[in-house]
């Protein structure tokens, strides 16, 4: 016999680490796509949030971001 599932309330679990990590994700599944990614996420294959003064991502390891125009 199996036993029914409960949700998971993120409020439940057990140590802060987890409770973070929950958050993080939270972050990750809300973020919104971009039509174009820099040069140095679409190289390293990391989410680009598409602000052309600077991604989060190049401004948190300070690395320089560039955009390059695609033409078709």
């Amino acid at each position: 016999m199996r036993r029914a599932l409960s949700p998971f309330v993120p409020s439940e679990c057990g140590s802060p680490q987890q409770a973070e990590l929950l958050s993080l994700l939270d972050d990750c599944t809300t973020s919104r796509r971009v039509a174009t990614a820099c040069t140095e996420c679409r190289s390293r294959k990391c989410k680009c949030d598409g602000n052309p003064e600077g991604c989060q991502a190049c401004l948190d390891h300070d690395r320089e971001c560039v955009f390059v125009a695609v033409t078709l």
